[in-house]
Parts: structure tokens; sequence; C-alpha cells
């Protein structure tokens, strides 16, 4: 009986191949759509969670209250895990981490810059889960100069050789000694450094820091059991005892939200959101089609159904029938749809800039429960149907009864409305994406981007005098025109210190990005004062401080002219003067709002504090300008890696790529969804004309015209299109301004967004309707009409 079922399923699909064809390419190619988009959205809630403990593990943040509102800080004091370790019964464990451990490594003769190290405590490994392919966890990082390393960089370093035991230099001056080797860590980490060292071998004596010092991250894995709300509670107040200058609180970042955290990334819940929206409605279009298709067709089909029903076929025979067609159409589109995602899966990552490795793509669970949504659409498709065929009578197919066929029903209409609403709000919203993305592409930075490359000197901080040598040397040559010595660069690094205007309450703590630069700072960024004056080279040997501030710190701190007003540095205590305010420029992602600066200028005995070179050579001498200095820069520091980079290469780059991909992903699949749309108007078109084809023989005999037949046939298809451009209208604006609330800086969404995806609307539609409208409208009557 089932072979019989699987074998008439089969003659159908073939017999009615156009909407076959309709609902298989439709389906598969919206269930591609959705397992992409759903495995991207699955790997970013999945951060973490690979962590056995992962359910009891928190990162302690601080925030405290300012006058322009909350500050909110994933750095703490360096002694604070120690001592939550040690007041709180609730914490089992707890470890620090900083990423400042950047710098030259050699072993034998090889030798490169590496940056993406991490310190730590040597309980990260008693509480994340991290396996080690040599060495143990007990002891790996607890010498000060000790390192564990991935299998990729051992690899990168000692090739196939067991590195446990041997030394590596760090920047030709420490020598760490390799007690362990681990697995890379999975795509979907928080963590994922290369290699790991002891926090005290960057900062000894670290328990013994200030505590208004903010360094390191803290991590705390509770004990079983703990209510982690309770918890949060009972430490809210903890750093306020320990002479404090302003008022902080603490609070619990579960491990596995760090990465959707809205602090952390304003961006991903949206794009989330975005994502899975898409996701839904590109399904849930071809889903109608199937539906609404089957649906639609089963008219054309009631004279087999007649024949079935008298020759006396039960209601679950029907039901098998149609229940399976619907089933097999849905499995088999499924299995095309999977197959597509998996051949495109790695493409599709790299226009969203993600490195999403196979196997994740290839769980079975995840997959399991695809295929079940696949079922359930048949199912229900199926199900629509039969209800239709079971209350159907024999005797409507044996005279001229149709059912009420003669117009789209209202079951119909609805899921046509649905679609279309659904492709119409893409089309807009893709089209202000790519608008989003142009305009950040040509915002006004505020500072001049061109012609600058940027020396990376972190890690010479024994030769640091020989900086003021090399910016000399630079500035003795014709193709570079200035030389700027700072410890940040515009969106590379930078950090947010605390200040209080002097001679104000210090209950009332501002929170400031902190640039220290040398005098040409404004020079070679060519910036523009809005008050005051730039630094001097006198300033450089005062012992008083001197500082600039941008626009929107003076506007925050409430000073109109702060020209002469003193602010004070709320972990030294040390206190600047303003001389100068500096027009805003973008110092963060290009996303970012412009965050409040202070500028300090760096005093001639403290040049320890210098960390780049900045350079700006001469329009059109870039390229020589970076080939001077990097020979300049060899010869003075023989043992630096070549470290000049072209600073324009890196502003803007994550920002401007991660729009980019969403832009791209986001235009592909309205596309998509439009297509799947007029493919479902088209095969409604087909069945209406079918249903039809006496009324337009008729008609073409009383005399209408090619263009009267082919506008009846449009007519109800253009007012259904009209009704869903103006619920898109409402619904666009809101989907809008959900996506532009993540943009400091947005373009402006006009009615002519809306025009062109009215228009595009309309063109896709008629294209549709054109094939079976005007083949209809000239049709030969005689073959209409002739058994009338």
């Amino acid at each position: 009986m089932i072979r019989y079922f699987f074998k008439l399923a089969l003659r159908n699909i073939r017999k009615y191949r156009v909407n076959s064809v309709i609902n298989l390419v439709g389906l598969s190619v919206a269930f591609a759509a959705f397992i992409l988009i759903a495995n991207v959205v699955r790997f970013d809630l999945s951060f973490d969670k690979y962590h056995e403990k992962a359910g009891r593990i928190y990162r302690v943040e601080v925030d405290f209250a300012q006058p322009q509102g909350t500050a909110y800080l994933a750095s703490t004091p360096f002694p604070m895990a120690a001592k939550l370790l040690v007041d709180y019964p609730e914490v089992e464990n707890c470890f620090r981490t900083s990423g400042r451990f950047r710098g030259v490594f050699k072993y034998n003769e090889l030798s490169f810059y590496e940056e993406n190290g991490l310190i730590t405590d040597n309980s990260i490994f008693n509480i994340l889960t991290i396996e080690f392919v040599k060495g143990s966890s007990k002891d790996a990082l607890k010498e000060v100069n000790s390192i564990v390393l991935t299998e990729k960089f051992a690899a990168k370093y000692f090739g196939e050789k067991n590195p446990i035991g041997e030394s590596i230099l760090f920047n030709n001056k420490d020598t760490y000694k390799v007690t362990g080797v681990i697995h890379d860590f999975p795509e979907n980490s928080s963590f994922r450094p290369d290699y790991l060292g002891n926090i005290e071998s960057i900062y000894p004596n670290s328990n013994a820091e200030s505590w208004n010092n903010h360094t390191p991250r803290t991590y705390i894995l509770l004990k079983e059991g703990v209510n982690h709300k309770e918890f949060n509670a009972k430490i809210k107040g903890f750093l306020n005892q320990f002479k404090c200058e302003y008022v902080r609180q603490l609070y619990l970042n579960p491990l596995t939200r760090i990465h959707t955290n809205p602090a952390q990334d304003h961006n991903i819940w949206s794009i989330i959101y975005l994502f899975s929206a898409t996701a839904f409605f590109i399904l849930l279009i071809a889903s109608l089609n199937f539906i609404t298709l089957t649906n639609a067709n089963i008219a054309t089909r009631y004279k087999e159904i007649k024949v079935q029903k008298i020759l006396g076929s039960r209601r679950i025979q029907l039901f098998t029938q149609h229940i399976g067609e619907s089933l097999l159409i849905a499995f088999i589109s499924f299995d095309l749809g999977l197959f597509m995602a998996e051949r495109a899966f790695t493409t599709f990552c790299g226009f969203l800039n993600k490195t999403i490795n196979i196997s994740f793509f290839l769980d079975i669970n995840f997959i399991l429960i695809l295929l079940l949504i696949a079922l359930l659409i048949g199912f229900i498709s199926g199900l629509i149907s039969v209800t239709r065929i079971i209350s159907f009578r024999p005797i409507w197919a044996m005279g001229n009864t149709n059912d009420g066929r003669d117009t789209i029903r209202l079951s119909r209409k609805i899921p046509v409305i649905v679609q279309f609403l659904i492709s119409i709000v893409l089309i807009i919203s893709t089209i202000v994406a790519y608008k989003q993305i142009s305009f950040l592409k040509n915002k006004d930075l505020g500072f001049d981007n061109r012609n600058l490359i940027v020396c990376d000197t972190r890690n010479i901080k024994d030769k640091i005098n020989e900086l003021e040598v090399l910016k000399q040397e630079l500035l003795g040559n014709s193709n570079i025109e200035a030389v700027s010595l700072s410890n940040s660069v515009p969106y590379l690094t930078g950090s947010q210190h605390v200040y209080k205007k002097v001679g104000e309450s210090d209950d009332n703590p501002y929170q400031l990005y902190r640039q220290l630069s040398d005098p040409d700072y404004l020079k070679v960024y060519n910036l523009s004062l809005a008050k005051g004056d730039g630094f001097t080279k006198n300033q450089e040997l005062q012992d008083s401080k001197f500082c600039i501030i941008n626009e929107t710190a003076a506007q925050m701190l409430g000073w109109e002219n702060p020209i002469g007003k003193q602010i004070e540095d709320r972990g030294n205590l040390t206190r600047s003067t303003v001389i100068g305010v500096v027009t805003d420029y973008h110092i963060y992602s290009i996303q970012d709002k412009i965050p409040p600066l202070y500028v300090e200028l760096i005093q001639k005995d403290k040049p320890s504090r210098y960390l780049f070179a900045i350079v700006r050579t001469n329009a059109n001498r870039l390229n020589e300008g970076k080939k001077f200095a990097s020979d300049k820069l060899k010869e003075i520091f023989p043992e630096l890696p070549n470290t000049f980079f072209e600073l324009d290469d890196n502003l803007n780059g994550d920002a401007i790529n991660s729009a980019e991909g969403i832009g791209r992903v986001l235009g592909f699949f309205s596309i998509i969804g439009i297509v799947i749309a007029c493919m479902g108007v088209f095969g409604l078109v087909a069945i209406t004309v079918k249903q039809k084809t006496k009324e337009i023989g008729i008609r073409k005999v009383l005399g209408a015209s090619v263009t009267k037949i082919f506008g009846m046939i449009s007519r109800e298809f253009l007012i259904l299109l009209a009704i869903a451009n103006i619920l898109a209208i409402s619904t666009a604006l809101y989907v809008l301004d959900f996506f532009l609330q993540n943009f400091a800086y947005k373009t402006t969404v006009q009615i002519t967004d809306f025009v062109i995806a009215i228009v595009l609307s309309i063109v896709f539609t008629l294209l549709a309707i054109s094939y079976h409208a005007i083949k209809a409208a000239r049709a030969n009557p005689v073959e209409s009409i002739k058994w009338e």
C-alpha cells in the first residue's frame, strides 16, 4: 500500500509539474537560506557554552554613576579576585585575564611579532574547559616566566618537536619556559589566544596594586547551588570599602552571555534578531506558496477525486495520498536545501566575516530539528488540502458546479498579501542598508586619515629614548611631513580613565577616553582647535601637566570655556590644566558615538609612555615615506620586526566589513524572497487562468481585447499588491528604526526608498503575471468553449 501511494505521489508530481517545480524550487531555496542563517544565529548563541562549568562562570564587571549616565567597565582592580575568593564562601575559584601580552618571540632563527596573547592565573585551567595536548594543567602557569601554547602556535615555532621544557625569548630580554600545549580554542569562544602567560610576569605583585587601577578582567566560579542573583546583590557595594574615590558597584555577567551582551557588542542582538526574522520570513513565504498552491491545485483535481470517491475510496486513503504527496515534496525540498546550504556555507560565512567550522553545520541534532520543521510544513499543507477533499461531494465535478472557484478565495488572498508584504519590507530594508553602508564609508572622520603610517613600538621600552632619535631622523626626510609619538592610535588602542573637575565633589566622576601624546599630536592628524592652543615644546619640560579635550568632553563637563580649568585623574590623583579644545573626531568605530576625549602631553622625563610613532608623509609620496621609515626603523631597532602599517587600512575595517556583509546577505535574501513570492504568483495565475478558461473564451467571443483580458486577470493580484504596499510602509518604518538605532550616525529614510521598492514590486509582479495572462488572452476561444 505504501509503495502504491509513493508511486501515485510521484505520478502526480510529474503530472502537475509546474506547481511541483515551483514548490520544490521555492521550498528548497528557502530551506537553504533558513539553514544558513539559522546556523549563524546558532553559532552566535553558542559562545562559551562548551565549557563544562559554563553555567557557574561569571565575569565580574563594574558600573558607576556619572552625571551623563551610568558607565560600564569590564576591567576591575587587580586584588579584587583574591579578595572575593577569601571573603565569600559562595566563590569556588577565580582567575584574571589581560590582553597586554604582545611582542617579538624568538626561537633559534625564527622570530615573529605576536599580539594575540593572554596573561592570566593558573586557576583558569580549573575553571574553563581547556584540553592539554602536552603538559599538565596543575602547574602549567605556576612559575612566573612560564608560557602555555596552542597547537597552532607551537607548530609555528617548534614544528613537530615537543616544546615542553623549551625556552622562547620574548622582546630580546625575557625568557619564557614552555610548560604546556593546549588544543586551539574553538571559534565560538570568547577566549581565543595563541598563547597564555602568567599575569605576574607582566604585572609583578599584581595583588598589591591600587584598588583604583582597573586593568584585568575578573572571572569567578560559583559553587553549585548558589543563586547568582542573590550573590550579585550581596557583592554589589563590595568595592566601596577600599578607599575608592567614587561610588562603584559590581555586577555579574554570565560567561555564556558575554558575546551577546549589549555592553560588549551593542550590535550583536540586533543582527541576531534581523537575521532570525529574515530566515523565518523567507521560509514563511515559501511555506505559504506551498500551502496556497497545493490548496488551489485541488480545484483542478476535482474530477480525479470524484472518480476515486465514486469507486469507493475511503477518507483514510485520500488522507494518506495527499498528506503523502505534501510530505514527499517537503522531504525532497529539504534534502535539496540542505545540500545547497552545505555547499554555500563557507562562502556565506565569508560574507559575514565569520569563521565557522563545517562540523558545526553538520550537527545531527540540529539537522533532525530542521527536518521535523520541513515535514511539519508538508503535513500542514497536506492537511489543509485533505480538509477540502473530505468536504467535497462528487456531484460538484459531474456538472458545471464550480464550488466558488471563479475568483481567488479569501484563503488564497491573505497568503498572497503576506508574501508581498514580506518581500517589499525586505526590498526597502536592503535599500536603506546599502545607503547606511555608503554613509559610513563616506562620513567625515574629523581628521585627515590619508598618508598616515604607524609604527608599533610597544616592545622597545628598554630603548625608549631612541624613539626621539627615530622621530628626528624621519623628519629629516623630504617625503615625511610630520611625526608624533603617542600611546594610542585611533580605532586600534586606547583606555578609559575616571576624572573629576577640580573643586567639585568626588561624587561626580566622569569617564574619559585617555590619550598621551607629544606636542606634534595636532599636526600629524591635521586636527583643528575649537578653542585655546595646542601643546608646545616648553610644556614638555615643565612639572605641571597640560591637556587638550574634545568638544564632547567639554560639553559633558559642562564647560562653556574650559581653557585654564583643571581636571583630576581619580586613579593617580594628578591634575592637568586644559589649554585647548579640539574639534570632535572619531577615535573608535565610526558606528559608535564620539566619546569624550582627554589628551595629555607626555612629559620629557617620562618617555616610556610612548607606544606608537605616527608618521604623515607628503601627498602622493606614501610608498617612498613608508620605505624610508621602515629602513630607519630597522637601522635604529634591528631587533624589531617591521611593524609599519597604513592607518587608513585599519580604520573602520570591522565596522564597514560587518555592515557590508549584512547588506550583501540582506540583499541576497531580499531577492530570494521576492523571487519565491513571484513564483507563487506565477503558479496561482496559472491555476486561475485554467479555472477561468471558459470565461475568457466567452469574453473574447463577445469582443474583449487582449488588454482587457490581461487587466481582468492581473487586477485581482495588483489589488492585493497595493494592500501589501500600504501595510509594508508602516512595517518597514518599524524595522528600519530598529536597525538604524544601532548606529550613532545614520542615513535618513526617504520617500524615494519606498517608491523604488513599490515600483520594483509592481515590475516583478507584472512579470510573474504576464506569461499566463498574455497566453490566455491570445488563446483561440474556440478551443476553450467548444464543449459548451
